[in-house]
């Protein structure tokens, strides 16, 4: 897999006529036209829907499964499983693998994965691979973060917002392509 990678975190649970659903598979399009592999946590919802994109567009979407977790299955859409001893593991894979990372709208889950994106800036690693986070209820979340100076302005810098994944796939491959827009364009403002 010599294709960057880029790891996009969204709820298990969003449905097929969900619009965060339907962005999604836009997005796993999106990110394989611009040469993009897929990397998920590989179950349903915007799991589901992000590699169904990719592999429609004869892409790989690779599913960071948790083995011990038999209540659900991976997703029909992945062209590679990587199967994790507990979810601490997956989430470390999930972070570490990935050049750049897409976060739909947070549940508990997707907002781990993003807050432990900004615990690893904090250590220095992945301190300039981008996240691009998708819809109002992160620029409302990240504008609380922000004010009440929970996450410091220097772990936020490399955090984009975008009003979808769609353009955050866009946005993705324009970062890539520039070797890294500069920091502060299309910055979230918060609110």
């Amino acid at each position: 897999m010599a294709k960057k990678l880029i790891a996009v975190f969204g709820r298990a649970d969003a449905s097929n006529v969900e619009k965060d659903y339907r962005d999604a598979y836009e997005t796993g399009k999106t990110l394989v036209r611009a040469g993009f592999s897929v990397l998920s946590g590989g179950y349903g919802g915007i799991m589901e829907a992000v590699s169904m994109g990719a592999r429609e567009e004869n892409g790989e979407a690779v599913g960071v499964v948790f083995a011990g977790d038999t209540s659900r299955k991976p997703n029909n859409y992945l062209t590679e499983r990587i199967a994790t001893g507990d979810l601490f593991e997956r989430q470390k894979i999930l972070i570490e693998m990935a050049d750049g990372y897409i976060a739909f709208s947070p549940g508990a889950g997707t907002l781990s994965e993003v807050a432990l994106l900004w615990a690893h800036r904090k250590s220095g690693a992945k301190a300039r691979a981008p996240l691009a986070i998708a819809g109002e209820k992160w620029e409302l979340l990240l504008g609380l973060l922000k004010k009440e100076r929970i996450i410091p302005e220097n772990l936020l810098q490399y955090t984009f917002c975008f009003q979808s994944g769609f353009k955050a796939a866009g946005f993705m491959a324009d970062f890539f392509k520039d070797n890294n827009i500069p920091a502060g364009k299309e910055l979230c403002e918060g609110r």
